[in-house]
Parts: C-alpha cells; sequence; structure tokens
C-alpha cells in the first residue's frame, strides 16, 4: 500500500484526502487512463439519465484499497465491487418525495422491501443519502 496514502488519511485533512484521491483524479481501476474514465463516466451517466459531472466513483475502486474500517486497507482486486455515488439534489428529492409518498403500498411489499423503506426513513435520509441496492 502506498504509505502517502495512509499517512495523508491518518493525519491529513478529510477534505483535501477526499479530494486528492477520490474527487479530483483518475479513480484507481482505470490507472492514468483519464479519457478512458470520462468516457465510461459518460456513457454510464448516459444510461441512467444523470449528468456525468454528478456520477462519483468511490471506495476501493477509486482510491486502491477499501477505505471500510472493517476491511483494514485490503488492496481493490477482482472480488471488489464497484461503488458509484450519484451527487444530485434533484434525484435525492424524487427518491424522498416517493419514498413519503409509499402510504399504505408498503403493507403489500416483500420483506426485504419494507425493512429498506425503514432503513432509508430512518437513517439514509438524514445523512443525505439514497442507497440503491
Amino acid at each position: 500500500m502506498d504509505a502517502e496514502l495512509l499517512s495523508d488519511l491518518l493525519s491529513g485533512s478529510l477534505d483535501l484526502f477526499c479530494s486528492r484521491y477520490i474527487f479530483d483524479r483518475t479513480p484507481h481501476i482505470f490507472q492514468d487512463d483519464w479519457l478512458g474514465y470520462l468516457s465510461w463516466k459518460t456513457k454510464l451517466g448516459s444510461l441512467l439519465n444523470v449528468d456525468a459531472h454528478d456520477l462519483v466513483m468511490i471506495g476501493s475502486a477509486a482510491v486502491g484499497v477499501s477505505l471500510s474500517p472493517t476491511k483494514n486497507l485490503r488492496p481493490f482486486d477482482s472480488e471488489s465491487d464497484v461503488d458509484i455515488a450519484v451527487v444530485s439534489q434533484r434525484h435525492f428529492d424524487i427518491a424522498w418525495r416517493h419514498l413519503r409518498s409509499l402510504g399504505s403500498s408498503q403493507l403489500t411489499m416483500p420483506a426485504v422491501v419494507k425493512e429498506a423503506v425503514r432503513d432509508h426513513k430512518k437513517h439514509y435520509v438524514y445523512l443525505g443519502v439514497i442507497a440503491t441496492d
């Protein structure tokens, strides 16, 4: 693992760390292929009907190691997933309105969906997050 990354993570500014290793760089899985990354992001944005500027690759695919406290900075590998965040006030508002309008239709939802709705209402939404899984 990159000693500089670890040092920045442990002792530097969180804002600067996020900018340097996540927001303002080519993600780890694209190596130094900035144009490949932009092309991929543009295509994904088109498929999701989201502006490509609203898409941010996060997690180990972006940084090269997992930042989860339970994964001990495990390196990105073939078993890792690729996490994408959609940073969009518009899309958040649409999802939040949908959650609020579910009403009694929640009663007929499968248990796993009911649980996801409860989790969003209790936790995610108050953090400004809508999880798509």
